[in-house]
């Protein structure tokens, strides 16, 4: 595991390149001077952390005075193998790697962690909500395939906010209903109106589902740090 500065993210902010757990996945720290909290958006894509794409979310995320870890859960290789897709389980301990690893490190000590996940990903970060309750301080569902990890949705205890866009609907709205009514934590869903939702196969997600995200997590990351 090992970090290298990058420079500034903006004013305040600090970035580095980080090497997560035995594979060494390659991600991106940011952080504002005092962060509320840091929020571990977790992706399948290969060199996703290092997009103009992420970048945007994590200035978001900045905004409400919130930290962002941006990681690839695969390596480039498996990324670009189709035939060798891994189950969520196994991407779940890869996350689970990922807050160990921030767990470690002295100047984020206490800060609160929160998960953003999209499609299979939020499937992963549920999974470790339930597996990690301790170390999970909120959970952020975009058109979450929560089906996958249903037998664990009871031992989610992080407030949790699930979100469905309007195109997504007939498939993963009563999914993510069904999820609702499963899960015992603070929890809410959002369907969101095709004028600001995205396309179920864009990973750009609307600025409207990372800032519902900041505003969740500025709110429950806030009141564990107090």
């Amino acid at each position: 595991m090992s970090a290298n500065p990058l420079g500034r993210a903006g004013t305040g902010a600090r970035q580095e390149s980080v090497r997560i757990g035995r594979q060494a996945l390659p991600g991106t720290l940011e952080l504002p001077e005092h962060p509320l909290g840091i929020v571990v958006f977790a992706n399948e894509l290969a060199a996703s952390h290092a997009s103009t794409r992420n970048a945007r979310w994590a200035k978001v995320w900045r905004s409400f005075g919130l930290g962002a870890l941006l990681l690839d859960l695969l390596t480039e290789p498996e990324a670009q193998d189709r035939r060798s897709v891994l189950g969520v389980p196994l991407l779940g301990a890869r996350l689970a790697d990922a807050l160990d690893w921030l767990e470690r490190r002295h100047e984020l000590l206490g800060v609160p962690i929160g998960l953003f996940g999209v499609g299979t990903g939020a499937a992963v970060a549920l999974l470790v909500a339930a597996r990690q309750a301790e170390s999970v301080g909120a959970v952020v569902c975009s058109d979450g395939r929560t089906d996958f990890v249903s037998a664990y949705l009871p031992r989610v205890r992080a407030p949790t906010l699930l979100l469905v866009s309007s195109q997504a609907e007939a498939t993963l709205g009563p999914i993510n209903r069904a999820a609702l009514s499963v899960l015992t934590c603070n929890k809410r869903l959002e369907t969101l109106p095709r004028a600001v939702s995205g396309d179920l196969d864009d990973s750009d997600l609307p600025d409207i589902t990372v800032s519902l995200a900041g505003h969740w997590f500025e709110r429950h990351l806030n009141r564990l740090q107090h």
